[in-house]
C-alpha cells in the first residue's frame, strides 16, 4: 500500500472554466463523474465539461469549484500510483461530497505521480459543499481510505490544513478545556448553553445554537465541534468501522433532462452537448465487480 499526501488547495484558481484547463495542460489523463457515470473527457471537450461542473451555480456567489490534491513519492512508479490516486479520488468523493460533479487529472510532471480533483461546490439544492476542518484532517491522515496511508510526517511531505495558524485560535483552546467535561449523551450544544463564560448566543428561528461570545470572540458551534474532535479519545461505540473499497465507474445514464435544461440556461451548444455525451459513451465501462481491475491507460496524453 502506498502513501500518499492529501491536500486542499484554497489559494488556487476556484473558477470551473478556468480550473480545469489549468489541472488538464499537464495532465496525462482526464476522468470525471459529470452526472451520468464516469467518462473519459477529451481535451476539446474542457468548456462543456466546465459547464456541466457549475451547471447548479446560479446566482451564488460561492466558489465554483473544490480543489484538491493526492500526491504518492517520487520513487512509485505512475502505473502502480495513478490506479490508487483514482481510488482514493472516489473514496474521497462517496464519501464526503457523494451528490457532486467532479474531474480529475493525472500528472507527474514535477516527478511524483498526483491528481488534481476538481470538486462541484453548488450542488442541485442550490447549497454550497462545505469541507470542515475535521474533514481537512482526515484528509491529509487517509483516515476515509482503505486504499493508501497518510505519508503526512515523511520526509518533507506536508498537508494544507483550512487553519494555518490553528495553534493560535482561541477556539482550539476553548474545545481542549471542554473535551474534559464534554458527555456526547448530552451533546455539545446543551454544554454550550449552560456554560458560564458563554453568553450572547445567536440562534436559529428553531432555536439551536449557531454562534455565541466567549470574552471579545465569537465562536461558531459548528467550528468548535470540529475542533472538539481532536481532543476526544472514541469510545468502542464511536469507532469508525473498516472503509470499504470502492468501485471505479458507474453504469452509463442518459443525461438528466434537468442537468440538460441548466446547460441550455448557461448558453452550452445543444450540439456541443450531443457530441460531449456521445463521445463519452464509448466501451470505457470500467470494471466490474466480479472481477476488479485498476489499469489505467496513462500514455493518453492532453495537448
Amino acid at each position: 500500500m502506498i502513501s500518499l499526501v492529501g491536500k486542499l488547495l484554497k489559494a488556487m484558481q476556484r473558477k470551473a472554466r478556468l480550473a480545469l484547463p489549468y489541472i488538464a495542460t499537464k495532465g496525462l489523463l482526464l476522468v470525471g463523474d459529470l452526472g451520468f457515470g464516469e467518462v473519459m473527457p477529451k481535451p476539446d471537450q474542457l468548456k462543456e465539461c466546465a459547464a456541466l461542473l457549475c451547471a447548479s451555480q446560479g446566482t451564488s456567489k460561492a466558489c465554483e469549484v473544490h480543489h484538491l490534491i493526492f500526491s504518492a513519492a517520487a520513487d512509485v512508479p505512475k502505473k502502480e500510483a495513478f490506479p490508487v490516486l483514482h481510488l482514493v479520488a472516489r473514496d474521497w468523493i462517496n464519501t464526503y461530497a457523494p451528490d457532486r460533479r467532479w474531474m480529475a487529472a493525472f500528472q507527474d510532471h514535477n516527478g511524483k505521480p498526483h491528481l488534481h480533483l476538481l470538486v462541484q461546490n453548488v450542488g442541485d439544492d442550490g447549497r454550497p459543499l462545505k469541507i470542515k476542518p475535521h474533514q481537512v484532517k482526515e484528509l491529509a491522515a487517509m483516515s476515509f481510505t482503505a486504499h493508501a496511508v497518510t505519508a503526512k510526517g515523511l520526509g518533507k511531505a506536508r498537508s494544507l490544513p483550512v487553519y494555518p495558524h490553528a495553534e493560535k485560535l482561541t477556539v482550539r483552546d476553548v474545545a481542549r478545556d471542554l473535551a474534559h467535561v464534554f458527555d456526547p449523551r448530552e451533546g455539545l450544544e446543551s454544554l454550550v448553553q449552560r456554560h458560564p463564560d458563554f453568553s450572547d448566543f445567536r440562534r436559529r428561528t428553531d432555536g439551536s445554537v449557531i454562534s455565541f461570545a466567549y470574552g471579545k470572540r465569537r465562536i461558531r458551534l459548528s467550528t468548535l465541534e470540529g475542533f472538539l474532535s481532536d481532543f476526544i479519545t472514541p469510545t468502542p461505540t464511536q469507532t469508525k468501522g473498516p472503509v470499504m473499497p470502492t468501485q471505479l465507474t458507474d453504469p452509463l445514464q442518459p443525461v438528466p433532462v434537468t442537468l440538460a435544461e441548466k446547460l441550455a440556461a448557461l448558453g452550452v451548444d445543444p450540439k456541443k452537448l450531443e457530441r460531449l455525451t456521445q463521445a463519452m459513451q464509448t466501451p470505457h465501462q470500467g470494471p466490474q465487480p466480479s472481477a476488479p481491475s485498476t489499469e489505467i491507460d496513462t500514455d493518453v496524453e492532453v495537448n
